[in-house]
Protein backbone atom coordinates (compact mmCIF):
# COMPACT_ATOMS: atom_id res chain seq x y z
CA UNK A 1 0.00 0.00 0.00
CA UNK A 2 2.92 2.46 0.81
CA UNK A 3 4.68 2.04 -2.52
CA UNK A 4 0.89 2.71 -4.30
CA UNK A 5 0.99 6.37 -2.53
CA UNK A 6 4.69 7.21 -2.74
CA UNK A 7 3.42 6.27 -6.55
CA UNK A 8 0.78 8.67 -6.60
CA UNK A 9 2.51 11.31 -4.26
CA UNK A 10 5.32 11.42 -7.16
CA UNK A 11 2.87 11.66 -10.03
CA UNK A 12 0.83 14.84 -7.75
CA UNK A 13 4.39 16.34 -7.56
CA UNK A 14 5.14 16.32 -11.37
CA UNK A 15 1.77 17.68 -12.05
CA UNK A 16 2.38 21.00 -10.55
CA UNK A 17 5.59 21.27 -11.68
CA UNK A 18 4.62 23.22 -14.19
CA UNK A 19 6.92 25.91 -14.73
CA UNK A 20 9.32 23.62 -16.03
CA UNK A 21 6.79 21.57 -18.15
CA UNK A 22 7.05 20.45 -21.22
CA UNK A 23 4.56 19.05 -23.20
CA UNK A 24 4.64 15.72 -26.43
CA UNK A 25 5.41 16.63 -29.87
CA UNK A 26 1.78 16.69 -31.79
CA UNK A 27 2.45 13.82 -34.35
CA UNK A 28 5.48 11.59 -33.25
CA UNK A 29 4.61 7.92 -32.99
CA UNK A 30 5.94 5.41 -30.27
CA UNK A 31 5.93 1.63 -30.80
CA UNK A 32 6.45 -0.14 -27.18
CA UNK A 33 6.86 -3.89 -26.04
CA UNK A 34 6.58 -5.02 -22.44
CA UNK A 35 5.96 -7.59 -20.31
CA UNK A 36 4.16 -7.88 -17.09
CA UNK A 37 4.48 -8.60 -13.53
CA UNK A 38 1.83 -9.79 -11.06
CA UNK A 39 -0.99 -11.79 -12.60
CA UNK A 40 -3.78 -13.16 -10.91
CA UNK A 41 -3.14 -16.71 -12.85
CA UNK A 42 0.16 -16.72 -11.75
CA UNK A 43 -0.75 -16.18 -7.87
CA UNK A 44 -3.39 -18.93 -8.28
CA UNK A 45 -0.23 -21.45 -10.19
CA UNK A 46 2.34 -20.93 -7.52
CA UNK A 47 -0.44 -21.92 -4.66
CA UNK A 48 -0.43 -25.47 -6.64
CA UNK A 49 3.38 -26.31 -5.96
CA UNK A 50 2.11 -27.87 -3.01
CA UNK A 51 0.41 -30.66 -5.00
CA UNK A 52 2.27 -33.84 -5.53
CA UNK A 53 3.82 -34.12 -9.33
CA UNK A 54 2.88 -30.60 -9.91
CA UNK A 55 3.97 -28.87 -13.50
CA UNK A 56 3.37 -25.70 -14.49
CA UNK A 57 4.02 -23.23 -17.47
CA UNK A 58 3.27 -19.13 -17.50
CA UNK A 59 3.76 -17.42 -20.72
CA UNK A 60 3.38 -13.50 -20.32
CA UNK A 61 1.24 -11.09 -20.20
CA UNK A 62 3.43 -9.67 -23.51
CA UNK A 63 2.07 -6.11 -24.37
CA UNK A 64 2.07 -4.46 -28.11
CA UNK A 65 1.39 -1.45 -27.92
CA UNK A 66 1.59 1.64 -30.61
CA UNK A 67 0.37 5.03 -30.39
CA UNK A 68 0.16 8.47 -32.30
CA UNK A 69 0.23 11.77 -30.26
CA UNK A 70 -2.98 13.59 -31.45
CA UNK A 71 -1.37 16.94 -29.37
CA UNK A 72 0.76 17.45 -26.72
CA UNK A 73 -1.26 15.96 -23.89
CA UNK A 74 -3.10 13.38 -25.71
CA UNK A 75 -2.51 9.99 -27.83
CA UNK A 76 -4.55 7.60 -29.36
CA UNK A 77 -3.35 3.78 -29.91
CA UNK A 78 -3.81 0.22 -29.97
CA UNK A 79 -2.72 -2.66 -27.17
CA UNK A 80 -2.09 -6.06 -27.66
CA UNK A 81 -1.46 -8.14 -25.00
CA UNK A 82 -1.17 -12.11 -24.44
CA UNK A 83 -0.85 -14.17 -21.83
CA UNK A 84 -1.34 -18.24 -21.20
CA UNK A 85 -0.90 -20.68 -18.23
CA UNK A 86 -1.28 -24.48 -17.43
CA UNK A 87 -0.82 -26.31 -14.70
CA UNK A 88 -0.95 -30.30 -13.87
CA UNK A 89 -1.16 -32.39 -11.24
CA UNK A 90 -1.46 -36.10 -10.40
CA UNK A 91 -3.80 -37.18 -7.65
CA UNK A 92 -3.13 -40.66 -5.72
CA UNK A 93 -6.68 -42.10 -5.31
CA UNK A 94 -6.79 -46.23 -4.20
CA UNK A 95 -9.28 -46.93 -7.12
CA UNK A 96 -8.42 -46.77 -9.65
CA UNK A 97 -4.31 -45.58 -8.60
CA UNK A 98 -3.29 -42.14 -9.93
CA UNK A 99 -5.06 -39.81 -12.23
CA UNK A 100 -4.47 -36.59 -13.58
CA UNK A 101 -5.71 -32.74 -13.89
CA UNK A 102 -5.31 -30.22 -15.80
CA UNK A 103 -6.64 -26.28 -16.30
CA UNK A 104 -5.15 -24.17 -18.71
CA UNK A 105 -5.67 -20.63 -19.20
CA UNK A 106 -5.30 -18.33 -22.45
CA UNK A 107 -6.19 -14.76 -23.05
CA UNK A 108 -5.57 -12.51 -25.54
CA UNK A 109 -6.91 -8.50 -26.22
CA UNK A 110 -7.04 -5.90 -28.69
CA UNK A 111 -8.03 -2.33 -27.01
CA UNK A 112 -8.40 0.73 -28.85
CA UNK A 113 -6.15 3.31 -26.07
CA UNK A 114 -6.27 6.89 -24.79
CA UNK A 115 -3.57 8.27 -23.21
CA UNK A 116 -3.21 11.95 -21.22
CA UNK A 117 0.23 13.08 -20.79
CA UNK A 118 1.02 15.33 -17.26
CA UNK A 119 3.18 18.05 -17.46
CA UNK A 120 7.00 16.35 -18.11
CA UNK A 121 10.64 17.17 -17.94
CA UNK A 122 12.89 16.60 -20.98
CA UNK A 123 12.93 12.08 -21.20
CA UNK A 124 10.30 12.10 -19.07
CA UNK A 125 6.70 11.33 -20.24
CA UNK A 126 4.26 10.40 -17.26
CA UNK A 127 0.58 9.57 -18.25
CA UNK A 128 -2.65 8.28 -17.29
CA UNK A 129 -4.37 5.66 -19.80
CA UNK A 130 -7.44 4.11 -20.69
CA UNK A 131 -8.13 0.92 -22.92
CA UNK A 132 -11.02 -0.70 -24.32
CA UNK A 133 -12.01 -3.45 -26.81
CA UNK A 134 -11.68 -6.86 -27.40
CA UNK A 135 -10.72 -9.60 -25.09
CA UNK A 136 -10.45 -13.08 -25.34
CA UNK A 137 -10.27 -15.37 -22.63
CA UNK A 138 -10.66 -19.25 -22.32
CA UNK A 139 -10.50 -21.46 -19.14
CA UNK A 140 -10.17 -25.69 -19.52
CA UNK A 141 -10.44 -28.58 -17.09
CA UNK A 142 -9.50 -31.81 -17.84
CA UNK A 143 -9.15 -34.91 -15.67
CA UNK A 144 -7.94 -38.29 -16.65
CA UNK A 145 -10.78 -39.76 -14.69
CA UNK A 146 -13.57 -40.88 -16.95
CA UNK A 147 -16.15 -40.02 -14.42
CA UNK A 148 -15.39 -36.54 -13.79
CA UNK A 149 -16.46 -33.79 -16.43
CA UNK A 150 -13.60 -32.17 -18.44
CA UNK A 151 -15.13 -28.26 -19.21
CA UNK A 152 -14.44 -25.05 -20.91
CA UNK A 153 -15.49 -21.67 -20.25
CA UNK A 154 -15.11 -18.68 -22.58
CA UNK A 155 -15.25 -15.04 -20.90
CA UNK A 156 -16.70 -12.27 -21.62
CA UNK A 157 -15.50 -10.66 -25.21
CA UNK A 158 -15.47 -6.99 -23.39
CA UNK A 159 -11.75 -5.85 -22.26
CA UNK A 160 -10.54 -2.86 -20.45
CA UNK A 161 -8.05 -1.62 -18.96
CA UNK A 162 -6.54 1.65 -17.14
CA UNK A 163 -2.69 2.45 -15.73
CA UNK A 164 -0.70 5.48 -14.71
CA UNK A 165 2.83 4.99 -16.49
CA UNK A 166 5.83 6.72 -17.57
CA UNK A 167 8.33 6.88 -20.55
CA UNK A 168 11.73 7.44 -19.56
CA UNK A 169 13.95 7.77 -22.80
CA UNK A 170 17.72 7.42 -22.33
CA UNK A 171 18.66 8.92 -25.94
CA UNK A 172 16.29 11.10 -27.91
CA UNK A 173 14.00 8.33 -29.71
CA UNK A 174 14.79 4.75 -27.35
CA UNK A 175 13.88 4.30 -24.09
CA UNK A 176 11.47 2.12 -21.22
CA UNK A 177 7.91 2.73 -20.18
CA UNK A 178 6.57 1.60 -17.17
CA UNK A 179 2.91 1.26 -16.26
CA UNK A 180 0.69 0.00 -13.02
CA UNK A 181 -2.44 -0.74 -12.66
CA UNK A 182 -5.97 -2.59 -14.05
CA UNK A 183 -5.04 -4.36 -16.95
CA UNK A 184 -3.50 -8.22 -17.73
CA UNK A 185 -0.87 -7.87 -15.01
CA UNK A 186 -0.71 -4.94 -12.15
CA UNK A 187 2.91 -3.75 -13.10
CA UNK A 188 4.71 -3.66 -16.69
CA UNK A 189 7.40 -3.07 -18.06
CA UNK A 190 9.02 -2.67 -21.50
CA UNK A 191 11.33 -0.87 -24.44
CA UNK A 192 9.69 1.64 -26.22
CA UNK A 193 10.66 3.84 -29.49
CA UNK A 194 9.43 6.97 -30.43
CA UNK A 195 9.78 8.39 -34.19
Amino acid sequence: MKLKLYFLLIVVLLWFKASFAQTKSAGLNSFSIGYGLGTWGGSVIIIGELEPNYTRAITGPVYLKYEKAISGKIGFGVNFSYADYEMGYSYYDPYPDYYSKSDTYSTFSVLARFNMYFPSSEGFEPYIGLGLGYRYAKMTYETGRGYLNSYTIIDSPMGFEASIGTRIYFTDNFGMYVEFGAAKSILQTGLTYKF
